[in-house]
């Protein structure tokens, strides 16, 4: 086994999320396939509309 190859499957994506209005802070792990992309895709772009309509 070549320990220099890398398996897209082993790998994730980590958001931080935290809210300085609300005091809230949270974590979002994704990984890499199909389904997990488009429904994490959605809800960081749900985030960002709210965000830029409270600025």
């Amino acid at each position: 086994m070549n320990t220099m190859m890398s398996d897209p499957s082993d790998e994730a994506i980590v958001y931080f999320i935290f809210s300085t209005k609300y005091g809230v802070k949270a974590n979002l792990i994704n990984g890499y396939d199909t389904f997990s992309k488009s429904l994490t895709e959605g809800l960081v772009n749900e985030l960002k509309e709210k965000r830029n309509k409270n600025i």
